[in-house]
């Protein structure tokens, strides 16, 4: 990435406001290993903190397809292998479409027996919540 010089003022005003006038910004290119940055984020700042915890051996982004019905699929964002040999999948979300909800309910109906955790993981007031189901 190309760096960037802020004038003195624009630095003075940033430090300010949050924010100045014509400041050339160059925001870091989001891995291609990740769709968005809330992916990448829940990635960074809570599978990684559990694998260093030990409390899960390894996780996988979107690993892979899973059918559903003729036509229809579904890719979770995450599934881990907890410390204990049980198998877990994180869909992260922002919002939940009606489509999704179905296709999640298909998923945990048809593939129960893969996985022993269906997990929803949501960014509230700047904290991830995680529930089951």
């Amino acid at each position: 990435m190309k760096s960037v010089r802020w004038s003195k003022e624009q630095l003075a005003e940033y430090l300010k406001n949050g924010i100045a006038k014509d400041m050339p910004i160059k925001k870091a290119p989001l891995s291609d290993r990740y769709r968005n940055e809330w992916e990448r984020d829940f990635a960074k700042n809570v599978l990684h903190i559990k694998l260093i915890r030990g409390e899960i051996d390894n996780y996988e982004y979107e690993p892979c397809a899973f059918r559903l019905a003729e036509g229809l699929k579904i890719i979770p964002d995450f599934i881990t292998k907890l410390a204990n040999g049980l198998f877990a999948v994180y869909e992260v979300k922002g919002f939940e479409r009606k489509d999704w909800k179905v296709k999640w309910k298909m998923f945990k109906e048809k593939y129960w027996w893969m996985f022993d955790y269906f997990y929803l993981a949501k960014k509230v007031d700047g904290h991830w919540r995680i529930t089951e189901g």
